[in-house]
């Protein structure tokens, strides 16, 4: 497919909001990054954001309790098996964003 057809303009679906969403903060150009209003890295263990995840595992409480939906860096989502290998110890960096026309956004990194 060359491209989207959209019935109407939708800013969520632009090659930009992609990029807010899915891209490390260093590999974004300015147009994207003016997007992100807010952003924090934080680095936590499996086990804890097993804790903080709702019973969908689609969105994660973090920073001051507001859910941020789950995100995976580069779009690249594990498999359950790859998953289920890391320990409750392991490390999962985490970028928490707000980005504007799209909410909160937590962008996972293994």
């Amino acid at each position: 497919m060359l491209f989207q057809s959209l019935s109407q303009p939708d800013r969520t679906k632009t090659q930009l909001a992609y990029a807010a969403q899915y891209m490390p903060l260093r590999e974004l150009d300015d147009e994207a990054l003016r997007l992100i209003v807010w952003s924090r890295k934080v680095m936590m263990r499996k086990g804890t954001v097993v804790a903080l995840l709702n019973e969908d595992m689609t969105t994660i409480r973090a920073f001051e309790n507001q859910e941020f939906e789950i995100k995976w860096r580069f779009n690249a989502i594990p498999t359950e098996i790859e998953w289920e290998r890391k320990s409750l110890g392991y490390i999962i960096e985490i970028d928490l964003r707000i980005i504007k026309g799209i909410g909160k956004v937590a962008l996972f990194s293994f």
